[in-house]
């Protein structure tokens, strides 16, 4: 049996009425969801704000300064590790792009290691699989400069194709790992064209140049003037190509004829690299220290890297994501974005 209602309807209201819960506005929730979204992104405004602050405070104070992190040994002889990780560009070009090597910071780090009396060899440990013509050429200069003064030794990873290995190139001595992909010597340049496409839904480019071919491969153009404006990037191409070959047949002591003959973009393994003398050895970074310590002539060293200095966070800020750049969605996702249109030392299968 139900219990009567404690809280009898008054007068002219039906017990249905009573019963129904009053309806609640949505107004509110609106609002604060709103006002949330505005708080965050007032945060992370404000956190970008701070970041680049901080930036251009670091670089005003002279606080940009390399400082050294000890990997092992106790020795008063010291071995610099320096790493080249990623698609190889002149600078990070967004604050969240991963996996890119900057040639500005790569040079930083050779050129303090020439600067330094105390330092008698260099590891340079390269992972890449290539990117810029100028930041490679870059990178290989000072590598050049550099075993001019110390030893220096590569060590590959797991790729050191195209640019990572015309880098590679200009060290005393080449290390790859059993595992290591390498080769691709050679220049690609990639683009798009979609004026098929654009013709279709009745997508029209409208051009204005000061010369007929201001507008090289326009991914407007009929497929008929792109194998034209081919002709003329393909002189580009043959250029720097002509200058790769030439550079490994220099660092590699082998004819050019030869070098061209793997010059057909092929990469190679580690066992075919080896026999073809595009590297020295195969093996981990213990033979490549033992290597450098023979050619230095000393047992007991110290094998340091140099960091920015202020710990993870000033790393952040200074070396990689922060304050260097205006990136865009693309580079976020691929870091060889900054190179599509142009010509490239760049193995990256499916580009």
């Amino acid at each position: 049996m139900q219990s009567p209602n404690p809280y009898p309807p008054s007068p002219g209201q039906s017990p249905q009425q009573m019963a129904a819960p009053p309806r609640r506005s949505r107004t509110g929730l609106f609002v604060a969801l709103f006002l949330l979204f505005g708080l965050l992104l007032l945060g992370v405004l404000g956190s970008l704000a701070l970041f680049s602050l901080l930036k251009m405070t670091s670089a005003s104070t002279g606080t940009n300064r390399l400082a050294e992190r000890r990997i092992s040994g106790t020795g008063t002889a010291r071995i610099a590790r320096i790493d080249v990780d990623g698609v190889i560009l002149q600078r990070i070009v967004s604050p969240f792009s991963t996996s890119v090597a900057s040639a500005e910071l790569v040079i930083e780090k050779l050129r303090t290691a020439a600067a330094d009396q105390t330092v008698e060899a260099v590891l340079l440990r390269v992972d890449s699989p290539g990117g810029g013509v100028t930041a490679s050429d870059r990178i290989h200069q000072e590598v050049a400069r550099l075993r001019k003064k110390k030893k220096v030794a590569v060590l590959m990873g797991d790729t050191a194709a195209s640019g990572g290995y015309y880098l590679s190139v200009a060290a005393d001595r080449i290390f790859a790992h059993p595992t290591t992909v390498t080769g691709s010597i050679g220049v690609i340049m990639t683009t798009l064209n979609i004026h098929e496409a654009a013709k279709e839904i009745g997508v029209h480019s409208v051009v204005v140049k000061s010369a007929e071919r201001k507008d090289l491969l326009s991914p407007f153009k009929p497929l008929e003037e792109i194998e034209q404006d081919k002709v003329v990037y393909q002189k580009v191409i043959e250029h720097l190509y002509d200058r790769f070959t030439r550079l490994v047949s220099e660092g590699r002591g082998l004819s050019l004829e030869s070098v061209k003959q793997l010059a057909d973009g092929s990469v190679y393994n580690a066992q075919t690299a080896l026999r073809s003398k595009l590297i020295d050895a195969i093996g981990y970074e213990v033979e490549a220290l033992d290597w450098l310590k023979a050619q230095i002539k000393k047992d007991d060293v110290t094998l340091f890297e140099y960091v920015r200095p202020g710990g993870v966070f000033s790393r952040l800020l200074n070396e990689s994501r922060f304050g260097v750049g205006r990136g865009s969605a693309p580079e976020q996702l691929f870091p060889w974005w900054p190179l599509r249109s142009r010509p490239a030392y760049l193995w990256l299968p499916g580009i």
